[in-house]
């Protein structure tokens, strides 16, 4: 017969207590770096880049692209045009909330113009946007060019589909606040609001 050697249960214990310590020491210290992580955002907020709707896409921070450009100035182009008599300064409220706030004085006079005349003929507008395009980039400006079909009513009679083309201003803007995002700065139309679509 032959001495069978017995296993050295200590040695094997301890050599299976280090693995533990060992994995439980990198668990501990992975869940420490991602507290502190999700700490610094919830103190400094999270890093806020501008990237294109409809999944994740490459975008450098700061700079505005092509798809989030024409997909802001669609949205309110269409609220703008959209409209009752009877709901058109609310429309045109929510179109103000995304001016830039250097340009909100020149919207509201010329909002204040069209209401009265919205008001007096009863109008109505519908928008559809045809073509939409950048057609220029001036530092972090992005200028779009957007070609639409409007039916305008007043009172309840359809007065005429006309073509409508506007350029609009997009550019990145933080408030006081740190809130990022999109604004407008500037927003040219042909035709203007108006039932015989002259000024």
């Amino acid at each position: 017969m032959t001495d069978t050697e017995w296993p050295n249960w200590w040695s094997y214990g301890a050599a299976k207590g280090i693995r533990r310590d060992t994995a439980f020491v990198f668990v501990s210290l992975l869940a420490l770096v991602e507290g502190c992580a999700l700490l610094a955002m919830v103190l400094m907020g999270t890093p806020a880049y501008l990237v294109p709707p409809g999944g994740p896409g490459i975008s450098r921070p700061g700079r505005v692209s092509t798809v989030s450009a024409i997909d802001f100035a669609e949205r309110c182009l269409k609220t703008r045009h959209t409209f009752f008599s009877s709901d058109f300064r609310e429309q045109q409220s929510l179109v103000e909330d995304c001016f830039h706030p250097a340009a909100v004085k020149a919207f509201q006079k010329q909002v204040d113009l069209e209401a009265a005349v919205v008001k007096q003929y009863e109008m109505a507008s519908q928008l559809w946007i045809k073509e939409r395009k950048v057609v220029h980039r001036e530092g972090k400006a992005v200028h779009v060019k957007l070609e639409a079909l409007r039916a305008v009513w007043v009172g309840s009679d359809k007065l005429r589909e006309e073509t409508f083309q506007a350029v609009v201003t997009v550019a990145p803007w933080s408030d006081t606040e740190g809130l990022k995002g999109l604004a407008l700065t500037h927003l040219a139309e042909t035709p203007p609001i108006a039932p015989s679509g002259k000024r």
